[in-house]
């Protein structure tokens, strides 16, 4: 029984690994990727277990990325059996105008692109799940419709 359970434990540490880099990877991607005027809505895209962030941090004024610093640290240390689902979510309002093109340091589309770039932390065999994951992720990364 001792065999079974290394296993057990093995599966689960591989798993907790991908699913860590590949979050990384994204959020690192989308960070670099958004458009940079007051770094308001780049240090706002912040990693969270369990649930969707659902807070704005700091302000166009006074911009934080403390949530941010503290989602990557969580995520850092992810076990998929401990720790559950892994969020990765950006709730200033103006993101929605971003991702359509409305600035010209990023085409539209780009929170989905940066998204996918994810998939290349993923373990060959694995890519297909890891994109069809981080598409509908990124369907959700934001709220539409302000």
């Amino acid at each position: 029984m001792g065999g079974a359970a290394a296993i057990g434990r093995a599966i689960r540490a591989d798993i907790s690994k991908t699913v860590r880099d590949v979050m990384l990877l994204a959020a690192d991607n989308v960070m670099n990727a958004t458009p940079v005027d007051t770094t308001h809505a780049a240090n706002n895209w912040v990693l969270s277990l369990g649930s969707p962030f659902t807070g704005v941090d700091g302000s166009r004024d006074a911009p934080s990325n403390s949530a941010q610093r503290a989602g990557i640290a969580a995520v850092q240390n992810y076990d998929v059996g401990r720790d559950g689902k892994v969020f990765l979510r950006n709730n200033v309002f103006y993101l929605q105008f971003l991702d359509e093109g409305w600035s010209q340091q990023a085409p539209p589309n780009f929170v989905a692109e940066a998204f996918a770039g994810g998939v290349r932390r993923a373990p060959r065999g694995k890519k297909t799940a890891a994109r069809k994951m981080l598409r509908g992720m990124a369907a959700q990364a934001y709220k539409k419709g302000y």
